[in-house]
């Protein structure tokens, strides 16, 4: 599947230039804009793979565009940019452009920019993931300790149960159990997801794979089966997620759906029980 990307500079011919280079190296431009604001707009309704602008541009300069892209997660920015400006350059490393093509431009220079842009959001969004694991891995620990804290402290110095009339206030126990409870929630690490035959394993392989690698504490478990069978197993809470053919739809269950190269797809679970953080986490991969 090719590079989705759009494209943004207030100049007709340099966006021509441009469309005409990526066209011949493989990559697809999606949408074309002629100002900050709308290729801001743009990228939130077609969530390119990249977005590629001027740096100087009406409404909205380019590196303010790059800022919003990247503080929403949307796309890596690669700016275009006639001038050397030292003053540019710190402004666009801090609103986290990924890189920079220097005008005229040069067909041998856009592909490497292109490619080494790509490279560093990802790596950027694997380490995000990690940070946000190790965190809720904190969390956790955190959440046992002040679990077993409060316990302790609700029983006398020798072991036993206090006296009632000494006993701490309810809400004390009310206060561990919730703790617990959010124990539970943090340290589940088992997740089910059913595949229909339909669609197979192809069109979702590549998020599994990345999941895995993630969350590797998480056991996750796929199966492939028929529809039928796919619902049985959400109203019966055996599976959580499910991925189906983009037009299904069943009541009690919650639908969203994914363009997944020419394949339209429908991730599918009950509404009827809150989803794990296993599951939350699964379908953030899909929907950045």
């Amino acid at each position: 599947m090719p590079v989705r990307i759009i494209i943004a500079d207030d100049e007709p011919l340099q966006r021509m230039d441009l469309k005409d280079i990526l066209t011949r190296r493989g990559y697809l431009v999606i949408a074309e804009a002629t100002d900050g604001l709308s290729v801001v707009n743009l990228a939130r309704t077609h969530r390119p793979d990249l977005v590629i602008m001027d740096i100087r541009m009406p409404a909205m300069d380019g590196i303010t565009a790059a800022e919003t892209l990247m503080k929403e997660k949307i796309a890596p920015v690669v700016l275009l940019t006639a001038y050397t400006d030292q003053a540019l350059v710190v402004r666009a490393r801090d609103a986290g452009v990924s890189n920079y093509l220097i005008k005229p431009l040069h067909e041998s220079e856009v592909v490497p920019a292109i490619e080494v842009a790509l490279a560093r959001y990802n790596q950027f969004r694997a380490m995000e993931e990690q940070v946000r694991l190790l965190t809720e891995q904190l969390e956790a620990r955190n959440a046992a300790e002040r679990a077993r804290g409060m316990f302790i402290e609700m029983q006398e110095p020798d072991g036993l149960p206090q006296d009632p009339q000494k006993a701490r206030p309810r809400s004390i126990h009310e206060e561990a159990e919730a703790v617990l409870d959010e124990l539970q929630h943090l340290l589940r690490g088992r997740l089910a997801i059913v595949i229909s035959t339909s669609i197979g394993t192809s069109p979702v392989s590549n998020h599994i794979e990345r999941y895995k690698m993630l969350y590797p504490h998480i056991e996750l478990a796929v199966t492939i089966t028929t529809e039928q069978i796919i619902v049985e197993k959400l109203q019966t809470h055996e599976v959580e997620l499910a991925f189906l053919p983009g037009n299904f739809s069943q009541v009690a269950l919650f639908t969203r759906t994914l363009q997944q190269g020419d394949a339209l797809i429908s991730i599918a679970y009950s509404t009827r029980i809150p989803l794990t953080r296993a599951a939350q986490t699964f379908l953030s991969l899909l929907f950045p």
